[in-house]
């Protein structure tokens, strides 16, 4: 994608002296939101799909890439005064989607995968177990169905390998 800069030198120059507002800094990150998002859907999301065989490096890439593409998304539909807290949390996120696809680039091994699908096997787990023991002792509304997470909080095997895998990468015995 090719940016013409449509201003002058002297455009410049004269613009130094216009203050800023509030209105013009949010308005300037709303379409700063919407050039980044128009960027990936026009012209780095078709370059990606034409990964036939991507490697698990690669589809880790992707899919971090999706989930900033994501809050994007939401952020560019997001835009008067009563969505700050939304537009700063949509903005932590994609802060540390920041840091993952950084520190992702700069592992040559495949420790930082490995680790992050070891967290989202654990962070699954956990919410699993907190709602399976909070409607132990509650009501469960009738269309709320936690049969998989009974399932999954059942299984001595999985437990003993997310166990197995937060000692391995977080040096740490689980706490129960």
């Amino acid at each position: 994608m090719r940016f013409e800069i449509p201003f002058t030198e002297e455009d410049g120059r004269r613009a130094i002296n216009i203050p800023v507002t509030p209105l013009m800094m949010a308005n300037a990150s709303f379409e700063g939101v919407r050039v980044a998002l128009s960027y990936w859907q026009f012209h780095l999301w078709p370059v990606l799909r034409t990964f036939l065989r991507p490697t698990e490096h690669e589809e880790t890439f992707m899919s971090l890439l999706n989930r900033a593409v994501a809050c994007l998304a939401s952020l560019r539909r997001l835009n008067a005064p009563v969505h700050l807290q939304s537009v700063c949390g949509a903005t932590r996120s994609l802060f540390e989607i920041g840091v993952d696809l950084a520190l992702l680039h700069a592992d040559l091994t495949d420790v930082s995968i490995r680790r992050m699908k070891a967290f989202r096997r654990a962070e699954l787990y956990r919410v699993a177990r907190k709602q399976v023991d909070y409607y132990a002792v509650n009501v469960r509304p009738e269309y709320f169905n936690i049969e998989q997470q009974r399932l999954l909080v059942s299984d001595q095997a999985e437990l003993d390998e997310i166990e197995r895998l937060i000692e391995l990468y977080w040096g740490e015995k689980p706490r129960r």
